[in-house]
């Protein structure tokens, strides 16, 4: 099957076209093979003699030739022949964030448990967005076969949302707008171009579930651009998805209907609200009590520091970084000069130039202010990647600095996934042009990917805490790039730290087999709040469970003290210790497990003991990490790492302290000192 490229019947370009007919073994049999179908297309032999360029018969059957937009079309749909595309892209690929996170189908074959590539049916994953739009082919119901029993939820209909819209994918579809309304009055929906149900006319919904969860796509693009196949991390998860305001209303139903994951992809700007004033902190809270892991999206604030949102610690917070995919245009100025730069230019190429300002703000300057924009082509293999977004939040927590926040980073830069065909691409009403796929950039992209990875784990690891998979998630990240160096932060050259990426880039089949864990629930979670200086009346604002104690220590606690997959230190004044406690849920019963620490500048850090040795009888090892000062600062943040490893796994923990032990008067005098040098 081949999806037809634009046409415009203009132009020739170079093709190549794959045949899915079996070679012959005389070679020049798959020549004439191939001069005889380009024949029938161009009408002459001749024809076909000067179009062809090559014909290929040795590692594929396919011939590369010169070819207008209209032949390709009519090329497109001969029988045998399984793709056409020009000659820039010099191989079938993925579109593609999956592919780089080592998911795409040939490395399926590398997951640890291979019946689960396609056992995650059993899992649906819940969407807190702007709708859906359920004709996109991402949520078709091909081979699925109905959900489990245990499965709750409802279609409900609305404006063009009928239950004929659900199917096995899409398993049931809330909306919400009676909160919204009380405050802001009723919806006038031909003002705001919204549907009274599910039905989503913003596109960001769409975008998000197809992301996370879409079902494999043939051929997919955005006029032209990032071709290949598209699908969701969990391709056989089941959806519902929720529209609308009305966000902890939202949550309830979701965990009421029986999701296994929560994906919600919008938030706050700082200042943020306290966590027993927010919906979606509440929400969220009531689903880690339920098993369900919620995650977040970051925010796109960035690159000021603490930016970022969602910052709970029962939740997942993901930032946004780049993939080594690019889209190369060129420039052309006035003056000839030649400028490479990144661009979603779909249009045809034209010899024209257009200007760049107005006539009269030029006349007399000398210049030719006129440039041409070549179309973009789509190029793999880009270098560096990842590289941390520079509109995706950053750490470190307004509301808890002693949580490291954001946890982990994953592609949403460019990301390629299904859009409803009624929106323009840009979302401007001069737009005319219908895609079924749109390229969007943000946290917003890059949550759903986490999701569909907590899918994954899930099925693999069923019984497995929301604190567990987090954890499981975020000790195996990476922090090396494609060009074997430190990922950077934005376009800067900078190399990230926790506070751009927290534990650093998901890898997802890492994370299915962690070797240790960092466990917590609800309990610790409370203590956390007591921590925050909350009364039991706030902390029983967030809990949903009657029988969860809400009462605080009386000895007091740290939130650094919570079982947290990293550690963070916002004020140390003075030699200070926590406590880690951590599972082992490899594959090896008796396991040796050794520790390597990267002490942050500044701080001496003390792990004991070095050593965690599990056996049967002993599943869980708490240790402690001490810190100590060892410079005079006024509060700056440093950061260092904590790796346990053993034969077979590396759990690493990132670190970020930062040093307070200058009193007020001091650090007057110091920068004053400083500021006269």
């Amino acid at each position: 099957y081949m999806q037809p490229l634009e046409a415009d019947g203009h132009g020739n370009d170079v093709y190549i076209v794959y045949m899915e007919i079996k070679r012959f073994e005389q070679t020049h049999l798959n020549t004439e093979m191939h001069y005889e179908i380009l024949t029938s297309l161009l009408g002459s032999h001749e024809a076909a003699a000067l179009a062809m360029i090559y014909s290929y018969n040795h590692s594929f059957s396919g011939f590369a030739a010169k070819l207008n937009a209209t032949d390709v079309m009519t090329l497109s749909t001969m029988e045998g022949v399984v793709f056409v595309f020009k000659s820039e892209v010099l191989e079938l690929h993925k579109t593609h964030s999956w592919n780089f996170m080592g998911m795409g189908s040939d490395d399926l074959t590398r997951m640890p448990v291979q019946e689960t590539v396609h056992g995650e049916g059993d899992i649906v994953i819940g969407f807190l967005d702007s709708g859906i739009w359920p004709e996109s082919q991402s949520f078709k119901d091909d081979t699925l076969p109905p959900p489990l029993s245990s499965w709750k939820g409802v279609c409900q209909e609305g404006e063009k949302f009928s239950k004929s819209n659900c199917n096995r994918k899409l398993v049931g579809a809330r909306w919400y707008s009676k909160g919204y309304e009380e405050s802001l009055g009723a919806l006038n929906t031909s003002i705001t171009l919204e549907y009274r149900s599910a039905r989503d006319q913003e596109g960001h919904g769409t975008h998000t579930a197809s992301t996370g969860g879409g079902r494999a796509v043939q051929n997919p693009s955005f006029l032209g651009l990032g071709r290949g196949i598209a699908r969701g991390g969990a391709d056989r998860a089941r959806i519902a998805i929720c529209a609308g305001a009305d966000i902890l209303a939202a949550f309830h139903d979701a965990i009421s209907d029986g999701v296994d994951v929560i994906s919600v992809s919008l938030g706050s700007s700082p200042p943020l609200p306290d966590y027993f004033s927010s919906s979606s902190d509440i929400g969220s809270f009531h689903a880690m009590e339920k098993g369900i892991t919620a995650v977040f999206s970051a925010g796109n604030d960035g690159p000021d520091p603490a930016s970022v949102a969602n910052t709970a610690p029962w939740g997942i917070t993901v930032a946004a970084s780049t993939m080594d995919r690019s889209f190369p245009t060129n420039i052309m100025l006035g003056n000839n000069k030649s400028i490479k730069g990144q661009g979603i230019n779909t249009q045809r190429p034209s010899d024209t130039f257009v200007p760049l300002v107005d006539g009269a703000s030029s006349s007399g300057s000398g210049v030719r202010p006129l440039v041409r924009i070549s179309p973009s082509r789509s190029s793999l293999k880009h270098t560096p990647a990842p590289v941390v977004a520079y509109f995706s939040s950053r750490g470190p927590s307004t509301l808890s600095p002693d949580i490291l926040k954001p946890d982990i980073t994953a592609p949403g830069v460019n990301i390629l996934a299904a859009w409803p065909p009624v929106i323009p691409p840009s979302d401007v009403s001069i737009d005319k042009r219908v895609v079924n796929c749109n390229f969007l950039s943000g946290t917003s992209m890059s949550c759903p990917h986490v999701s569909g990875i907590v899918a994954l784990l899930k099925s693999i690891h069923p019984k497995w805490s929301p604190a567990a998979i987090k954890s499981a998630i975020m000790t195996t990240a990476y922090v090396i790039d494609t060009s074997f160096d430190l990922i950077k932060a934005g376009e800067s050259g900078k190399p990230a730290n926790p506070f751009d990426f927290g534990a650093g880039h998901v890898n997802p089949v890492q994370a299915m087999k962690p070797g240790l864990i960092y466990d917590a629930g609800p309990a610790d979670y409370v203590v956390f709040l007591c921590s925050l200086g909350y009364t039991e009346k706030n902390i029983r604002a967030i809990v949903s469970s009657a029988k969860l104690n809400t009462t605080c220590p009386k000895h007091g606690s740290s939130a650094s003290d919570v079982n947290y997959p990293s550690i963070a230190v916002s004020n140390l004044e003075s030699i200070t210790t926590i406590k880690r406690t951590v599972t082992n849920v490899g594959p090896e019963v008796n396991s040796v497990n050794r520790a390597l620490v990267s002490s942050p500048p500044g701080v001496e850090v003390i792990v004991k003991p070095m050593v965690l040795v599990f056996t049967r009888h002993i599943t869980s090892v708490t240790f402690s990490v001490t810190l100590r000062p060892v410079k005079h600062s006024d509060g700056v943040y440093n950061f260092g790492a904590l790796i346990w490893f053993s034969r077979n796994h590396f759990v690493q923990s990132p670190i970020a302290v930062r040093v307070n032990n200058i009193k007020d008067e001091y650090a007057e005098k110091i920068h004053d000192a400083v500021s006269a040098v």
